[in-house]
């Protein structure tokens, strides 16, 4: 029964899993019927910034930097074990992906507030890069 377990989260042979379709394609579309509804029902807030300060703006200030500097970090090893590690299974890549980005980023989000804005790695090389008095084409489809 372990075993069993262990696989139905994902860790063992990629694309293998012991649920049937059905059911996961039915917990997908349920999830999002959900959180459609959630959205619907649920009133629009006041879109006014609250502060959230735990540490203060100083402490506020080093944890974005701690936290830009693993977001880079982790986005330079899940690259490189992308691109260098040939392996079947659970790697660096997918792990940091779910725990560290989905898992983390989520939890620090609701912990601190939008703290995405500012640990953005892509973002982050972009501000570093980025050209003074020299404004980005817009985007557009």
């Amino acid at each position: 029964m372990p075993s069993q377990l262990i696989l139905a989260h994902g860790v063992g042979k990629p694309f293998e899993s012991p649920l049937p379709l059905s059911l996961y394609l039915g917990a997908a579309a349920l999830t999002v019927i959900v959180s459609f509804a959630i959205r619907a029902l649920v009133p629009d807030r006041d879109h006014a910034v609250t502060e959230r300060r735990l540490l203060g703006p100083r402490g506020v200030t080093i944890l974005i930097r701690v936290l830009q500097v693993i977001a880079l970090v982790f986005l330079a090893l899940a690259l490189l074990s992308g691109a260098v590690i040939r392996e079947l299974g659970l790697t660096f890549a997918p792990l940091a992906f779910w725990v560290g980005l989905i898992v983390g980023g989520t939890t620090l989000s609701v912990i601190l507030g939008g703290i995405w804005v500012h640990v953005d790695p892509w973002a982050a090389i972009e501000r570093t890069y980025r050209i003074k008095d020299v404004e980005p084409e817009p985007r557009s489809l």
